[in-house]
């Protein structure tokens, strides 16, 4: 965890997460609380840094990150974190956390950087594929020429040119 509350420090139910929040009274908009595991390696008062959105849009998120050091900054994002997102620093692939139960966070490194979320999820481009797909087919099918539908074959029990009925005994 990030803020007053200690690196060691554990959240362990609903109760405990609104004791938690409560104790950081004025620090609760400059705190991440991030899981325990993740929280490893993290400094436990991450340097300050400047953040400016460059670019918001469906499915990437770019922003410019001026980290003050000398720790690293820990930026977190208004965004929904999901397995399907990656975060890249300067083009190179970073560690996106799970921050504040259900958003999205990184470490970032001191100095001046390009920091870029990019969601892709493979069913989803699957689902895409397929949709544009049968889209592209329904248009052909009606745009594409027309024909005359054909009329129905021959009747039962007539061969084709033959003017006398088939007579079948039973």
């Amino acid at each position: 965890m990030l803020g007053r509350l200690r690196e060691h420090d554990t959240i362990g139910d609903d109760d405990a997460w609104a004791e938690a929040v409560l104790a950081l009274g004025d620090e609760v908009p400059v705190t991440a609380f991030v899981g325990e595991e993740d929280a490893r390696g993290l400094p436990v008062r991450p340097s300050p840094a400047d953040v400016t959105v460059v670019d918001l849009r469906p499915g990437s998120v770019v922003l410019v990150v001026g980290a003050a050091g000398p720790l690293p900054s820990f930026v977190a994002v208004n965004q929904s974190w999901d397995g399907g997102w990656s975060a890249f620093v300067d083009g190179v692939p970073a560690r996106l956390l799970r921050v504040d139960v259900a958003l999205s966070g990184l470490p970032v490194p001191p100095g001046r950087h390009r920091v870029s979320l990019v969601y892709s999820d493979a069913w989803v481009t699957g689902g895409l594929v397929i949709s544009f797909t049968a889209l592209l087919m329904l248009l052909l099918v009606l745009l594409g020429p027309s024909r005359p539908f054909p009329g129905p074959g021959p009747r039962a029990g007539r061969r084709q040119g033959s003017q006398t009925p088939t007579i079948v005994s039973l």
